[in-house]
Order: C-alpha cells, then structure tokens, then sequence
C-alpha cells in the first residue's frame, strides 16, 4: 500500500482539496469527518466535475464517491482483489487496528502483489514437485533394487542373475571376452530340512549366501539359482581360475561348521560345477548347462567337490 495518503476535511473547498493532492502527488485523496471516513475523491472525479460545472464552491463532500470501502491491515491480497472486482472501484484506503486510516491501496497495487503472491505459490509448488518426484525417483530405484534381490539371502535373484547373464554373454560375444559361471547346490540340503526343520534349512543357505560374498572377488556376483542352489558370475575368468575360486568357495562353506548329523563330514557342504563360455557358444544358458552338468558329475562322485565342465 501507499503510506503517503491525503487526508481530506469534508468542507474542504476543492481548491485546497486540488492542492493537497498535488502536493502529495497522489491521485486521490480520503474524505475524513472526525478521523472516520466517509469519502474518496479520485483524479477522474475532479476532472468530471470540472468539465460540467464550477468547482469554486464546492466542498470535498459534494464531489467524494461514497460509501467508502476499506480494508485493514491484515486483510488478504485475494480478499481485498474480490472485493474490489465487487464493488467495482480502484482504491482501497487501509486501516489499522485503531480503525487509522493509515494508507491506501490500489487495483494496480494489488494487483502487483497478487501476481507476485501467484508467482511465489507458484514457485514454492514447482518446489514441492520437483522435491517429490525426486523422492518418488528415489524410490523407484529401491524398489528397483529391491525386486533385482532375493529378500532371503540378500544376493542377486533369478530375474538380476539373467540380466547379469545376458549383458555379459553379449560383451563376450561381441568383443571376444570370456566368463565363467559357478553352480553351487548344498548337499543333502531335503535331509538337512527334514532333521533341523526349515527355520534352521533358511539360516544354512543365508551361511552359504554370506560364505559366496565373503569370499568371492569384488568383480564376481552371486545370484539364487533357485531352491538350494546358487550362482555365481566370474568375468575375465577361464576354466583353472573358475576352477580354483570354485573350490576357495566350497571350503569356506565347509569351514563355518553348520551341523548337519546326516552329512559324511558332520557339517553343511556345497557342491560345485563350473563352465567357461566358449568360442560358438551361442547364449548364457549353454554355459549354465554345461555348469549343471558338471554339479551332477560333482555330486554323483561324493558331494563336496568341484567338477568343470
């Protein structure tokens, strides 16, 4: 609002009312009887009476618009806009709580601060929305990760593993690189459950799960195959390197010691079978066969070795 407000007697003449305003430089000035108001008189109502009649005689009550509307310091932008679209009027003289008037407000003023209101309600929710679709990002990639991990074990599931599978078959395929693929199969893991109840059979494969990312190198991945079985990725690796890491990993399965009365050696064992892709393979999964061929050969000569295929 503007604080600089001509305050008008009633029985003002309107020459001295003119002069007011002009010393002000204001374009309308607040009719007063007794510190209320009761008036406004604008620019647009002296040049309208000047043009039909003599205004020497005039007092500022003869020529104020009337009733005046005002607001109050503390009434809203969107309020006193409505109220002036209502009434149908440009200004507004302000109050304070005394009932003072203390100002005067325009279409144009309120109009400025209503825009600049807009503008800043309008950046505060470009804000928010910029804030949450961060967030909703945010949780898109958990949930992301989330459904690329076995909730169980904490690696890799079915649907990461042939991901993994496919990029890396392509990368081999196409740049003549090798990997290999382990398949990992806990031994006697149906007499295990049947002896110690499925609680303990889901802490055993957790052991194994933890042994494989313990022990594997920082570039291989470890993945649930399905049931008791797992899968493990080794890039840049050939047959003796995936043959020696296979057997590093059955080791620490045997090593941490997990009871199981029905197995030879007294403990929860792993067997492997492991397979490098070759030159003409044409997919991932003539690799992981040649891998379950090797696990059945593995298990068929006792359980508790690694076998290459």
């Amino acid at each position: 609002m503007t604080t600089e407000v001509a305050s008008i007697d009633r029985n003002w003449r309107m020459t001295r009312v003119v002069n007011r305003m002009s010393e002000l430089g204001v374009s309308c000035g607040v009719v007063c009887e007794k510190n209320a108001r009761i008036g406004v008189i604008s620019e647009r109502d002296i040049v309208n009476l000047c043009a039909r009649h003599s205004t020497d005689a005039m007092c500022a009550s003869d020529v104020m618009s009337h009733p005046v509307v005002s607001i109050d310091e503390q009434t809203h932008i969107g309020e006193a806009v409505a109220l002036l679209r209502e009434r149908r009027i440009r200004r507004l003289p302000v109050t304070d709580a005394d009932g003072r008037l203390c100002g005067l407000i325009t279409q144009t003023d309120l109009l400025g601060a209503y825009v600049g209101e807009l503008e800043s309600a309008k950046t505060t929710l470009e804000f928010r929305v910029a804030a949450r679709t961060d967030e909703l990002a945010e949780m898109a990639a958990r949930f992301e990760a989330l459904s690329l991990e076995d909730p169980l074990l904490g690696i890799g599931n079915r649907r990461a593993m042939e991901t993994a599978l496919d990029r890396i078959v392509d990368l081999a395929m196409r740049y003549e690189r090798i990997f290999s693929a382990l398949l990992l199969d806990v031994d006697h893991f149906k007499t295990f459950n049947d002896l110690y109840g499925h609680g303990q059979g889901d802490r055993a494969l957790v052991d194994v799960a933890t042994a494989l990312r313990t022990h594997q190198r920082t570039s291989d991945a470890s993945y649930r195959y399905g049931g008791e079985e797992f899968l493990v990725l080794l890039p840049e690796t050939d047959e003796e390197g995936a043959y020696c890491l296979a057997d590093r990993l059955r080791v620490a399965v045997e090593q941490i010691g997990r009871p199981h009365q029905k197995s030879a050696w007294g403990v929860v064992t792993v067997s492997c079978g492991a397979a490098t892709f070759r030159s003409g393979d044409e997919s991932w999964r003539v690799v992981v066969d040649r891998a379950d061929v090797a696990l059945y050969r593995a298990k068929e000569k006792g359980r508790n070795r690694v076998e290459s295929g």
